[in-house]
């Protein structure tokens, strides 16, 4: 079963995977910022589903584990979240760049700007890998699931475990 170490490292590789197809990415420091970025991004929202639902208990998987409200969001939200990295990726190019020909250094702005796309892209990422190592337990996921508000006022002691 997969546990906290297999979600970061799979949800990780897997941001670094997605990230490292975008081409819009000129400098080399350019791409080593998504990179990261994606890096981060992923390992962030491979431990989501975790932290916002513990696995306290063998059926510790509800909402934010169901294949329904998951599925919902990409299939109702794909537009929307393609627009949003698009718009993230336009947002990075719009960044002043530095002259390559005249060996500048990349500007920092421009580095974070690609770094803040490769983290929204592997945020995907390392969520729907989590979902995916989770899907092949024996406890599967949940086809909906409860939303239970109450993991809010826990959520800053769980980040921190």
């Amino acid at each position: 079963m997969p546990n906290r170490k297999v979600h970061v490292i799979t949800s990780g590789l897997a941001g670094v995977g997605v990230a490292a197809l975008e081409k819009k990415c000129i400098h080399p420091l350019e791409q080593l910022s998504h990179l990261v970025g994606g890096a981060v991004g992923g390992v962030i929202g491979g431990r989501t589903p975790d932290v916002l639902e513990p696995a306290t208990s063998p059926c510790h998987r509800q909402c934010f584990h169901g294949i329904v409200p998951c599925g919902s969001v990409v299939t109702f939200g794909g537009a929307f979240l393609l627009e949003t990295y698009r718009k993230l990726i336009a947002w990075a190019e719009s960044a002043p760049g530095a002259d390559t020909s005249k060996d500048q250094p990349i500007p920092l702005d421009r580095c974070f700007r690609f770094f803040v796309a490769g983290a929204y892209k592997g945020f995907l990422a390392g969520y729907a890998v989590h979902l995916l190592l989770d899907s092949r337990t024996p406890k599967g996921l949940p086809i909906v699931g409860k939303l239970g508000l109450a993991f809010l006022n826990e959520i800053p002691a769980r980040i921190a475990a």
